[in-house]
Order: structure tokens, then sequence, then C-alpha cells
């Protein structure tokens, strides 16, 4: 898939199950929930890892993720400790560029 704008989220399906606050499909629904409140398709996501991407050239498509990338790590929303990885791509300047959101949410005292 060409994407300009991609984002893939690991959920721990484990601790789910250990803490049995959320199901695994409700962490996966409010992930979903939070892409779709931004118009952000997801891809083909498969196990435990949930994949949103955008080929949209608008100015205002980096921001949606951004939003999407803040809701994902706000701790009010309850699934934040059930994600291992949250994993930002994309080919803004003509290369794939990889970072993991939550390192350096982590690094910069964020989270």
């Amino acid at each position: 898939m060409a994407y300009r704008y991609k984002i893939e989220i690991e959920v721990d399906e484990k601790k789910i199950k250990t803490e049995n606050n959320f199901t695994f499909d409700e962490v996966c629904e409010k992930i979903r929930s939070i892409f779709a409140k931004q118009g952000i398709d997801e891809d083909k996501s498969s196990n435990n890892v949930l994949s949103f991407f955008s080929n949209k050239r608008d100015s205002n498509e980096l921001a949606k993720f951004g939003v999407a990338e803040k809701d994902l790590i706000d701790k009010q929303n309850g699934i934040l400790v059930y994600l291992k990885k949250i994993i930002w791509y994309d080919t803004l300047h003509g290369a794939e560029s990889k970072e993991d959101v939550l390192e350096v949410a982590k690094r910069h005292n964020v989270i």
C-alpha cells in the first residue's frame, strides 16, 4: 500500500485479558473510533496490530494524525496501558521515515 502517512498500533492482548477491564474488541473499537473521528482510513489490520493510512495531500491531514496520536496517548481514554507500540511512518520528504510515538512520548515525559 502506497501512503503518505501511516500509523500502526500494536495492542497488548495478554495484558487486556490479565487486567480484565476491557475486551480486546473494545480496545480495538476505541482505537478505530479515534481515527474515524478524524476521517482516517483503516488499512489491513492483522492480529494485534491496527493500521491506519492516508494518501491525502491537503494541509490538514498531518494535523488529523496528530490529533489521533494525542487521543491515543491520553490517559483519560483508558487504553494507553494496553498499547505496546505506536509506529508512525511518513513519506513526506520522498523517503520513508519511521518513529515509535510511545518511545518519543516517554522520552519527553509526555506519558
